[in-house]
């Protein structure tokens, strides 16, 4: 795999978090020409029938395309496994419905395409890298943000594991270790706010007609 050709100092860089931010951001620091080692709590999602988290479909639009066209990734994503979506409909308390395009000038459209899927073809695609590592069913438990050290548990075998780096980046989630840790520097400012709303997942099988079964 062609590197990037840049002048700035190679490092070594610990991602923890191996989901679509981590892996993602990996493949771009890759390219970079630095060394990169993704650490991730769960196991490998391609070698797991069942993956806990968020199972909802993203929706990919101009910017998501943009990221994945960087690191050559927009075509398999978009033209081979998206679904286009055109319109956004809406269900009436009578029943009726009615929709709305996301574009009516241009007629531009955003993309459904699978969560997991997008992370397992990024991690995929990590693994052409040869300055990319990946260490699954790794929990980070302390940390030396200052010496740029980090202490991991292995959770399969309850082993510990600790390494250095140049530069640690946290993408590991609402409930981010990392952050955690920060939030104990000097003058780390951080604030969070919960929104009234969630969201809940319907599986709604097809009828016998191919339609919307009752």
């Amino acid at each position: 795999m062609a590197l990037e050709n840049s002048h700035e100092k190679i490092l070594n860089i610990s991602i923890v978090g191996g989901g679509l931010v981590g892996s993602l951001e990996a493949l771009y620091l890759a390219r970079r020409g630095h060394n990169v080692t993704l650490y991730e709590y769960r196991e490998d999602i391609r070698k797991t029938p069942h993956v806990r988290g968020r199972s909802i479909n993203l929706a990919l639009s101009v910017r998501g395309r943009r990221a994945l066209r960087d690191i050559g990734l927009e075509d398999i994503m978009v033209k081979e496994h998206g679904i286009p979506m055109r319109s956004r409909m809406i269900h009436r308390p009578d029943g009726t419905t009615y929709s709305i395009p996301y574009d009516a000038r241009t007629n531009q459209c955003i993309y459904s395409v699978g969560r997991n899927y997008l992370n397992s073809v990024l991690l995929k695609e990590s693994e052409n890298y040869k300055n990319v590592q990946r260490h699954f069913n790794h929990k980070l438990i302390d940390t030396n943000l200052p010496n740029g050290e980090l202490t991991f548990m292995q959770t399969d075998t309850k082993d510990r594991v600790s390494v250095k780096a140049d530069l640690i980046i946290g993408a590991d989630g609402a409930f981010s270790t990392v952050r955690r840790a920060m939030l104990k520097q000097p003058l780390f400012d951080f604030s969070q706010q919960y929104i009234e709303h969630g969201y809940m997942e319907l599986c709604i099988p097809p009828g016998k007609d191919g339609g919307v079964s009752n």
